[in-house]
């Protein structure tokens, strides 16, 4: 069983990272501030559950990235990825991190460039990971899908923004309603930043560079909405993998 969470903004940033760590005594998960900060009254996550997915220990000796194996990601770089971290007993995941297609394989990796902890004596502590083959690309200054591939926006729930109109732009947020899925649904999304999506040989390459924390929350249009904690503007070409639930009709 996998377990993905993120912070729910509800008109308030949390700068810190955060982990799921399984609390053996009590047998359920527990959501934890990484770097030690008291969690607060009123705080809210966004979490999702799913059965098919797989976890990845953090490796030994410490490094700053982990290689994903998947037969559905290797050599792919149309595949779209999100992971969420998982602490235990004695490491925590104090890292901002994302996914970064290295090939012929895809990587999780701290995006601050330090490392991760040393896996010797890690007792569960890395990543679940939810991948897909493929999904939907936008870029707002396009008129198709970049990928090239046609058909994605019969959206199976995932998919990447990559550029953004500036309409879509607001402070610190972009706003998501480009993708089908994002449209009449309450739903909230859990996202993940890609540092290139759609990396050669794919038709049309991105490249962007950037180490943040992000949350995700709904405006009151219920239009899905991510974010960066620390407050500071979002350009249009951050690209985030981006997995909710499909909308009705979008659906293949």
């Amino acid at each position: 069983m996998g377990v993905f969470v993120q912070h729910y903004g509800n008109g308030t940033n949390w700068n810190h990272p955060i982990a799921v760590i399984y609390d053996g005594v009590s047998s359920r998960w527990k959501i934890r501030n990484e770097d030690g900060t008291a969690m607060p009254v009123g705080l809210q996550f966004n979490v999702r559950v799913d059965n098919s997915v797989y976890r990845l220990g953090i490796p030994s000796p410490a490094q700053n990235y982990i290689t994903i194996d998947d037969i559905k990601t290797n050599g792919n770089p149309f595949a779209t990825i999100v992971v969420s971290a998982i602490g235990d007993s004695i490491n925590r995941m104090r890292r901002p991190f994302g996914v970064v297609y290295v090939a012929p394989y895809w990587r999780i990796f701290a995006t601050d460039g330090q490392n991760f902890p040393d896996g010797r004596n890690a007792t569960g502590a890395g990543f679940v990971v939810k991948a897909f083959g493929s999904g939907q690309w936008v870029d707002d200054t396009r008129t198709t899908d970049p990928s090239g591939i046609l058909g994605t926006g019969l959206s199976n729930g995932v998919g990447t923004d990559v550029v953004a109109d500036r309409s879509r732009i607001s402070g610190n947020a972009k706003l998501l309603q480009s993708f089908c899925w994002s449209t009449n649904t309450f739903s909230v999304p859990i996202t993940t930043y890609v540092a290139n999506p759609l990396p050669p040989p794919a038709p049309i390459n991105y490249n962007v560079t950037e180490s943040k924390l992000y949350g995700v929350s709904l405006t009151g249009s219920h239009v899905m909405t991510v974010f960066h904690e620390d407050g500071t503007a979002m350009a249009p070409s951050i690209p985030l993998n981006v997995w909710a639930p499909a909308a009705t009709g979008c659906l293949p």
